[in-house]
């Protein structure tokens, strides 16, 4: 079965590759840009680059040849995540720049307001600015793939709206699952406008955006995925599980609570951030067990063609209809 997991910050540790390959992923999207400029981050987007060429079992996916190339091949893909878009620092001709690197997929923004519209844990949503329109404009032009993960429900629908091609949210759970309701988690609402968009909708195990228990369970993971299937449906829901570095057992305690008061001062999460420590989903504890999810789903009543959907092939259809 053809699996994505289309969000992978924990691979700024690059050896964490295997632990993805162990879990029978053929491609995953590392996080290659967030709240830095642009210097920094084409400093290590170029890192990334040059780190996928020279690997022989990986192919960095830039365009439909490549997705050929890796189709026939037993390497494992790589496609260039950003979260967030301040490294384009308002010029939108840095689209250009990073996608020519391999960027094929662009959040709008992270949680905060930017130069290109309001994050979703700004109070008054505005909307995508003048320069948004414009990159929204670009990204279509250059066939990179707009992300509304992290964004104010007004900017995301403002996008779907300008977008030309489908827009996705990468990494978001129902807003409607969560006892308390994340301001990270999306409206009913925004699920069928990204579902009439022709987009998808990746479901996250990050354990906050779940539940207020930092150990959620298989029967909590598959609640929201339900639901989602249930309001967008099967063709429009995916993988974003955003397995990170801070999360257990790839820190300790005490390490991962210093990460969580590092992006904690720096305004990077809010409240609705729970402390750790970060359990992540009973049967799909870390990135080597994701294939775990297929008899999971399997469980729970659905057939494989659908399963096969939601772990890999609805992502795939939005890279083949973008790029």
């Amino acid at each position: 079965m053809f699996i994505i997991d289309g969000c992978c910050p924990l691979l700024v540790d690059r050896s964490k590759i295997q632990d993805y390959r162990e879990g029978g992923c053929s491609i995953v999207t590392p996080t290659v840009g967030q709240n830095y400029g642009y210097s920094l981050t084409y400093g290590y987007v170029k890192e990334w680059f040059d780190f996928v060429n020279s690997s022989e079992d990986l192919l960095l996916i830039k365009d439909l040849s490549d997705l050929e190339k890796l189709q026939n091949s037993q390497k494992l893909g790589v496609v260039f995540h950003f979260q967030g878009t301040d490294a384009i620092e308002g010029d939108i001709d840095n689209v250009t720049v990073f996608k020519q690197l391999g960027v094929n997929i662009m959040q709008l923004t992270y949680n905060k307001k930017n130069l290109i519209g309001s994050g979703c844990e700004v109070e008054q949503d505005q909307g995508l600015t003048s320069l948004g329109l414009d990159f929204i404009d670009k990204c279509n032009k250059e066939k990179v793939i707009i992300d509304c993960a992290h964004t104010g429900e007004k900017t995301s629908l403002q996008a779907i709206e300008r977008s030309s091609s489908p827009v996705i949210i990468s990494h978001a759970n129902p807003y409607e699952c969560h006892a308390t309701h994340s301001s990270r988690n999306v409206s009913r609402k925004l699920i069928k406008a990204i579902a009439d968009n022709g987009g998808v909708i990746g479901l996250t195990g990050f354990p906050p955006f779940l539940t207020s228990d930092n150990h959620p369970s298989t029967e909590c993971f598959m609640k929201h995925l339900n639901y989602l299937i249930d309001t967008a449906g099967i063709e429009h829901v995916s993988l974003g599980l955003d397995y990170y570095e801070g999360m257990s057992p790839y820190m300790s305690d005490v390490e991962a609570k210093a990460f969580y008061d590092k992006m904690k001062s720096r305004g990077d999460w809010s409240d609705d951030y729970t402390p750790p420590p970060h359990y992540y989903p009973e049967g799909i504890e870390t990135p080597k067990k994701i294939k775990n999810l297929i008899p999971i789903m399997q469980k729970y009543g659905y057939k494989d063609s659908d399963i096969a959907k939601v772990m890999g092939e609805n992502l795939l259809r939005i890279y083949k209809e973008v790029w």
